[in-house]
């Protein structure tokens, strides 16, 4: 039984145990490893007229964006602990459990169509390929993968600057390469998301947002909370009132400078909401310790093999150092770093519930 399957089924059996109020599968084009069906759940705790939820003030809380990344383990520990059965009155919790199923089944970052789905949310016109992405590609995508192929991405990021910056924002014209957001409409997760927001999420006065993610070039087990450069001063205000004052965008925290958040699945969701709903969404990045460098090396050994030995390259035993390289980039296997996670996932989760529940009493 692979690893998707044993999750799944916890996150269901916990869900159902503590009074999931509404539960929707959403069925993934393509197959897991072992042949099964993959789905991205929704479960929602709170009130609902017959199977849609009623409640105003909503919390969203994602995972698996990034299939292979930590974060549907959180969801599972937060229902097992009773997470909902705390949730003040008024205010519904909404979990979409493993946004990128088939990437969470592979143990891929990418979807089954190599998309990476935090770059796949943006209008038509984000998808227009982009020359300074094209113009490494001999230098991503060598003939042989070796030492010397890695050092060479190691050193143009040292000696260009707008090197790791182009990369990092997404491209559009290599579907086997790194970081491909796809074509307008392709990806299946963004348009799944679409239609949950349509029917869990558009009634509500307020959603508040909290979008898990891991491996960002930040010091080890260190969480780091962004929002969108577009946000308004109002959500802004909401935002470091719950999470604190330090929270900063993802360009000036992150340092994505050329990073467009329109591309991500919160910028794609805020469009997909109606304008009356007031959307307050945030990233948490936990650092697994790893220097942007390096983790671009990784990405590219990883996308290396995976295009040339096939979807099962992980299985191999020759390829042990990068397979162990590519786990431990998303998702350390470190009860330590687990424990953190959850702590911060918990306590911004608990923040936001509450922060909700003194909006429904004004």
């Amino acid at each position: 039984m692979s690893s998707y399957i044993r999750d799944r089924a916890r996150f269901l059996a916990a869900a159902k145990s503590a009074g999931v109020s509404a539960h929707s599968e959403f069925e993934c084009p393509s197959l897991g490893p072992d042949g099964e069906k993959l789905y991205m759940d929704v479960v929602y705790f709170g009130a609902v007229n017959g199977d849609l939820p009623s409640d105003q003030n909503i919390l969203v809380l994602s995972s698996a964006v990034h299939g292979n990344e930590y974060g549907p383990e959180v969801q599972i520990e937060l229902l097992e602990n009773g997470f909902t059965s705390r949730v003040p009155k008024g205010v519904g919790v909404c979990m979409i459990f493993c946004v990128n199923p088939s990437g969470r089944a592979w143990g891929e970052r990418t979807d089954h169509d190599n998309i990476d789905v935090n770059r796949a949310g943006g209008l038509p016109e984000s998808f227009i390929p982009k020359p300074d992405c094209s113009k490494y590609d001999s230098l991503l995508y060598p003939q042989s993968w070796s030492a010397d192929a890695a050092e060479a991405i190691e050193d143009r990021i040292r000696k260009d600057k707008d090197f790791a910056k182009a990369i990092i924002g997404g491209q559009y014209h290599n579907p086997q390469g790194l970081l491909y957001g796809g074509q307008p409409g392709e990806c299946w997760s963004i348009n799944t998301l679409k239609d949950i927001c349509e029917s869990f999420l558009s009634r509500a006065d307020r959603v508040a947002m909290i979008d898990t993610h891991t491996g960002a070039p930040v010091p080890y087990m260190e969480g780091e909370i962004y929002y969108s450069s577009n946000a308004d001063d109002a959500v802004v205000a909401k935002i470091r009132k719950w999470y604190g004052a330090d929270v900063g965008t993802i360009q000036a925290t992150g340092g994505y400078e050329m990073f467009s958040e329109d591309v991500t699945v919160f910028g794609a969701m805020r469009r997909f909401l109606p304008p009356s709903v007031f959307f307050i969404p945030v990233v948490m990045e936990m650092g697994t310790g790893f220097s942007a460098d390096r983790s671009l090396v990784i990405m590219a050994a990883a996308n290396y093999y995976r295009q040339n030995s096939g979807i099962r390259w992980q299985e191999d035993e020759s390829m042990c150092e990068i397979r162990y390289d590519f786990l431990e980039l998303f998702a350390p296997d470190d009860p330590c770093f687990e424990g953190a996670m959850y702590c911060r996932i918990a306590t911004m989760c608990r923040s936001a519930v509450l922060g909700l529940a003194s909006c429904a009493l004004l």
